[in-house]
């Protein structure tokens, strides 16, 4: 038992460090810090590298922090990928990701994209923004029905917008 607790602290500790490296390179994608971006992408890669025998020796250890770093860790592969190509990785783009934590960095995504659509608006990128709302309208990111099945009263009725920004320039 004492030697299994070791290694879920020791995977705890690391997946931390993989999950803070991970959103640092979001935050860097958000400020146009491309090098920056893939230089904390590589520190998170390394890290969770570095655990995956710890992983396999004990499956069981994948689940929580280890998991919830490599959904961190999809996100910001996705986003930067996005960025730079405006196109989605795709799963077999990450192979150490499994499909749930795959599924949840591109959920997550999602939110980037919100947040990047804003910053597109108020830099008056029409076009990206435009750009941003069709790909959240294409597929509405795995709804395929475009109702809320979530909504609190399961009425059925239309998923409101994704709070992208409509921007309308000047006239």
């Amino acid at each position: 038992m004492k030697a299994f607790d070791e290694k879920r602290e020791v995977v705890i500790k690391k997946s931390r460090d993989v999950q803070k490296h991970s959103k640092q390179a979001i935050f860097s994608v958000h400020r146009g810090d491309i090098a920056q971006a893939t230089s904390r992408l590589d520190a998170a890669e390394a890290g969770y590298t570095e655990l995956l025998s710890l992983i396999d020796e004990t499956p069981v250890l994948r689940a929580g922090s280890f998991s919830h770093a490599l959904e961190e860790y999809a996100e910001a592969r996705i986003f930067l990928h996005f960025h730079e190509t405006k196109q989605l990785l795709v799963p077999a783009d990450l192979p150490q990701i499994n499909t749930e934590e795959y599924l949840g960095g591109l959920l997550d995504f999602t939110g980037e994209l919100n947040r990047w659509a804003v910053i597109q608006a108020t830099s008056r990128r029409v076009d990206d923004v435009k750009y941003a709302r069709d790909c959240v309208d294409a597929g509405a990111f795995l709804h395929d029905d475009h109702t809320d099945d979530h909504n609190d009263d399961h009425d059925g009725s239309p998923m409101p917008q994704r709070n992208l920004p409509f921007y309308s320039p000047p006239v």
